[in-house]
């Protein structure tokens, strides 16, 4: 049955929205639990959305087998955001006031996650983010907490200083040149983050080079930074972008390490870019290598028929994201989703796939720890780990 969802999904998702895989009857009334998920699946973010997909109908699956929450069967809705703000808009309007959904997890994404924000607040929905990490998801720019959005990534803020602090202390590197994404909340978000603790550790950016989304050489930028001799060069991209401007870097002979954060732990990324991220060093959500993941991913192997972190990070992110709602939907007692709200500002000691998940009712974000990897024989290697509440 996981197996064909799979199939099924690559050939329905070419509409805007996708039809609800489930029935439409409004409300969570009986013995079912309806809860939402939006994300990209189709374009080229669709490989994100659709390893979120899969492990959130896996949890589902399992959770139903086993009696459901709270005695009833969850029911599980989702629509195809496109990776567009406003398609995210429209899909979670849907979910709340034609399918009635008391809770949505998603998207992977802080420009399609604020979009949808702004929703949820307005209907008294909660959502819990993936992977979205611009802080500005849970947090408005004037400092207040969005009451019924959280999230359970760490942010650009924490990824960026993160990487920084690594670099400066730890690597020794003192001069660091940048090429990021403009119009790219998370591309952008990391290169402020970046820059700021950089900086204040006692750092140099030599420079800042921007493309756009689009662009597929950046051979003039390269240039640029070559002739400034970094250190290092951050590079906050997603694996397309990363492998193009790493093999662009090689062949003109720039030697210098590639910095990044979570977007680079993707096999693609290996596949595509080979040697010319050997060495590079990057911040991720957690150790894979952990042994306390290996039932998650045979399980998601055997569903599917590929690894659950083929697409790096992301695919564990729907397992936490489910486990994180589950648990407050026990602590509330029911699906009421102001209930679900105010419980998930107590929630704590959640099982994640980084061990224990708890949420700042200040922010609304998590406490977990981040990942230092490395590109090492053409494989990834965890470095080491770092307290992600900077």
């Amino acid at each position: 049955m996981r197996k064909v969802l799979a199939l099924v999904m690559a050939a329905a998702l070419t509409l805007s929205l996708l039809t609800a895989c489930a029935s439409s009857d409004d409300g969570n009334e009986g013995d079912t639990i309806k809860i939402g998920f939006v994300g990209p699946l189709t374009g080229d973010s669709q490989p994100w959305g659709e390893a979120q997909l899969n492990e959130i109908q896996l949890c589902v699956d399992n959770i139903n087998e086993n009696g459901g929450i709270l005695g009833k069967q969850v029911e599980l809705v989702y629509y195809d955001n496109r990776a567009d703000n406003i398609e995210s808009a429209n899909a979670t309007r849907r979910l709340i006031q034609e399918d009635g959904v008391c809770a949505i997890l998603g998207p992977n994404a802080s420009g399609a996650a604020i979009a949808m924000a702004s929703v949820c607040d307005e209907n008294q929905v909660p959502m819990i983010a993936t992977n979205a990490t611009n802080p500005s998801v849970t947090v408005d720019d004037d400092g207040n907490v969005r009451p019924y959005v959280f999230r359970v990534c760490l942010t650009d803020n924490q990824y960026g200083e993160s990487i920084a602090s690594y670099a400066y202390n730890e690597m020794g590197i003192r001069n660091v040149a940048i090429l990021y994404e403009v119009g790219s909340d998370y591309s952008m978000g990391l290169e402020t983050a970046f820059t700021q603790s950089f900086t204040e550790l006692g750092g140099t950016i030599l420079t800042t080079e921007g493309y756009k989304t689009d662009d597929v050489d950046f051979r003039a930028q390269l240039s640029t930074i070559k002739d400034l001799n970094p250190d290092a060069i951050f590079l906050p991209a997603l694996y397309k972008q990363i492998t193009l401007a790493t093999n662009q870097a090689r062949e003109l002979g720039e030697d210098a390490v590639f910095l990044g954060t979570d977007s680079w732990f993707n096999g693609d990324v290996l596949d595509t870019a080979g040697s010319s991220v050997e060495g590079s060093i990057f911040t991720a959500a957690m150790d894979t290598e952990n042994e306390a993941l290996d039932s998650i991913k045979a399980e998601y192997l055997e569903a599917y028929g590929e690894e659950i972190d083929t697409m790096g990070t992301t695919g564990y992110y729907g397992y936490d994201v489910f486990m994180v709602l589950k648990a407050a939907i026990e602590q509330a007692g029911n699906d009421d989703p102001t209930a679900i709200r105010d419980a998930l500002e107590g929630i704590s000691d959640v099982e994640g796939c980084v061990g224990t998940i708890s949420l700042d009712p200040d922010t609304h974000n998590p406490a977990r720890t981040v990942a230092i990897m490395t590109v090492e024989n053409g494989a990834f290697k965890t470095v080491s780990l770092y307290d992600g509440n900077n």
